[in-house]
């Protein structure tokens, strides 16, 4: 009982803790002013770009359970 007191009165204090120096506001979020980057960059990749970036691996279930 009293390893239990002691785990829970440990988790309380943690709790307790991340709580106290947790910031839950938004404030920490430099503003930007449009076009600095945060509206319009994202895109479709490019079928170079996908190519490039990933490698052909043909299905082949029967070889895969062989082994």
């Amino acid at each position: 009982m009293i390893i239990l007191a002691i785990v829970i009165a440990v988790f309380i204090a943690f709790m307790i803790l991340v709580h106290v120096l947790d910031d839950y506001s938004l404030n920490g979020i430099k503003a930007k002013t449009v076009g600095q980057g945060q509206h319009g960059t994202a895109r479709w990749a490019t079928e170079k770009e996908i190519k490039h970036t990933f490698s052909f691996q043909p299905y082949e279930p029967e070889k895969w359970r062989r082994g």
